[in-house]
Parts: structure tokens; C-alpha cells; sequence
């Protein structure tokens, strides 16, 4: 697996200092399966997640190519792109570049 470089800074802040961590535009490969990871109120997804083969999550972006992916849930993906680690200690990825690999009954037949 391959993680961002990170970085450090001090930020001064009225009461003392914050650290804060930020990444590298350091580029990665993920491949996993799209789930859910936020609905809106009339219960429609409007946030995904990448589960990876090392059980790795990802939040995915909601840039031009975060959104076209909500159309594939449950579907296997190949994803390259930028990452970032949010205040929560989640990995966020602006994808670049995609490829649907199949979706999920497909990989269940290779595996049986």
C-alpha cells in the first residue's frame, strides 16, 4: 500500500499553535468496490466510498469524476488520483482516472 508523503506546519493560532498534517500531491492506484456513504434528505446517494482489496477506505471527491461514479455502485473499480487525509484521519481521493471493472455478482463467479 502506498501512502502519501506528510508534511507538517505550524499554524499560529491566538491560543498557541495547531498542528496540522498535509499531503503531498503524490498520485495513487486503488482498486475496490463503490458503497454509499452519504444519502440527502429524499434518501438519494450523494457521497461514495472505495472499500479497497486491503480493506482500505477512501472517500471519494465529489469532483466531475466522483459524482459519474455514483452511477456504479457496488461495482469493482480501478481509480488514480490525488490523496488527502481530512481533521477525521479519513483518505480522500480526487479521481482522475477510472475504469469500471465489473460490479460485484461478477466477481463472486471468479471467486467460486
Amino acid at each position: 500500500m502506498n501512502y502519501p508523503v506528510w508534511g507538517q506546519i505550524l499554524l499560529e493560532q491566538k491560543k498557541g499553535y495547531k498542528e496540522v498534517r498535509i499531503s503531498s500531491s503524490k498520485d495513487i492506484t486503488i482498486k475496490g468496490i463503490i458503497y454509499p456513504s452519504s444519502f440527502d434528505e429524499d434518501n438519494h446517494v450523494i457521497g461514495i466510498v472505495v472499500d479497497t482489496d486491503e480493506q482500505d477506505s477512501y472517500f471519494v471527491d465529489n469532483n466531475k469524476n466522483g459524482k459519474a461514479l455514483i452511477d456504479f455502485l457496488h461495482c469493482r473499480v480501478e481509480a488514480n488520483g490525488s490523496i488527502r487525509e481530512n481533521e477525521d484521519g479519513e483518505y480522500i481521493i480526487n479521481i482522475r482516472e477510472y475504469k469500471i471493472l465489473g460490479n460485484m455478482d461478477d466477481q463472486k463467479k471468479v471467486h467460486e
